[in-house]
Order: C-alpha cells, then sequence, then structure tokens
C-alpha cells in the first residue's frame, strides 16, 4: 500500500511539473508602468530607509515606557 501511494505521488508530480512546463511556452508579457524617468516614491531607497527608522524607534519609544 505504501508504495503505491509513492508511485501515485511520484507521477502526480510529474504531470503537475510537465502541465506548468506547457503553460509557459511563448509567454510574452510587455508591462511599462508610468512616465519614463518617472520617480514614484516607493522607488526610492531613501523613504524606505527614513521609515524603516521611524517604525525602530516608535518601536523603542512604546516597549520603554511599559516599563515601570
Amino acid at each position: 500500500m505504501r508504495i503505491l501511494q509513492k508511485t501515485t505521488s511520484t507521477i502526480m508530480a510529474v504531470l503537475f511539473s510537465v502541465i506548468a512546463m506547457a503553460q509557459d511556452e511563448g509567454l510574452d508579457i510587455d508591462v511599462k508602468i508610468g512616465e519614463e524617468g518617472a520617480n514614484v516614491w516607493y522607488q526610492n531607497p531613501l523613504y524606505w530607509i527614513i521609515g524603516a527608522l521611524l517604525v525602530i524607534i516608535l518601536i523603542a519609544v512604546l516597549t520603554k515606557g511599559s516599563r515601570n
């Protein structure tokens, strides 16, 4: 019974991988978002660094205030 389960699982895995590979053929997607050279705020790493620092400071202040 255990061998039958392993064999069935292996066959299903192979079939699913073949199906997934068949869907990948000939796929060509061209996505253009926004204007050329448009700088969106979330693409700038400086905003991410400042946001992360603010979150760390906020967590530090909130946890420090709970100590009595």
